[in-house]
């Protein structure tokens, strides 16, 4: 199912598997939620130390230079916050550890809208691409927290005992294939500049502006989309 309406969220928590992923899929989008009044907070999981292609570059550096990409990035598109979990990138798992951060971002912000990858997104034919695993582990991670953990209250008790009360998620945005996309974003000219001013903030990742101009479909100009898998939530 295509869904038509279109979503006007106050609060959302953006749940990444690496530094640059939500710029380079969804920066139009959370540019225009922000540029609307919406609240938008992120979680990146991993500490993106294994991303890179420059063999002179250690780990150690690459993880103080992507997060601070990571804080530039946000700041242009005016994120309320970002909280970097650091666990290693390339071996992230669905563990208690990774879903409770989650599930406490999730009981502290009470978004209405949460994004994340989509886990049931392995490969993307049409431009010959495996999903990275980290991807698809955030994804079942951060859609096992929505559901059930962050609403049944003797999930997580310590986070109870916080004053962290049980929160229902109302939709989830996926970062997905095209094939599995059933809503679509379109972004006016002010915001897809700022996606790409963003973007640009990765300097370790001088491909991504190409891979997120075929993912928007904007190499032929503009206008731009940007695609999600969306879940209303009952």
């Amino acid at each position: 199912m295509t869904h038509e309406n279109t979503l006007q969220p106050k609060i959302v928590l953006a749940v990444a598997a690496h530094p640059d992923d939500l710029e380079c899929l969804a920066g139009g989008t959370i540019a225009q939620l922000v540029g609307t009044g919406a609240k938008v907070h992120y979680i990146i999981l991993t500490d993106g130390r294994n991303g890179t292609s420059d063999t002179h570059i250690s780990q150690q550096e690459l993880v103080i230079l992507r997060e601070a990409e990571q804080q530039d990035a946000a700041e242009i598109l005016e994120v309320a916050s970002v909280t970097f979990g650091k666990f290693a990138d390339g071996n992230l798992e669905n563990s208690e550890e990774v879903r409770r951060l989650i599930v406490q971002a999730i009981r502290r912000h009470k978004p209405d809208t949460v994004i994340c990858w989509d886990p049931g997104f392995i490969d993307d034919p049409a431009r010959g691409i495996i999903n990275h695993h980290d991807h698809r582990t955030a994804g079942t991670a951060t859609c096992q927290a929505v559901y059930p953990e962050a609403r049944d209250h003797l999930s997580f008790p310590s986070l109870a005992a916080m004053g962290l009360e049980p929160h229902k998620v109302d939709t989830v945005l996926m970062l997905t294939s095209s094939e599995r996309a059933n809503y679509q974003v379109k972004l006016s000219e002010k915001f897809y500049n700022l996606k790409y001013e963003a973007i640009r903030a990765h300097a370790t990742q001088p491909e991504l502006e190409t891979e997120g101009k075929i993912q928007d479909g904007s190499q032929g100009g503009h206008p731009a989309t940007e695609s999600f898998r969306r879940i209303d939530v009952r």
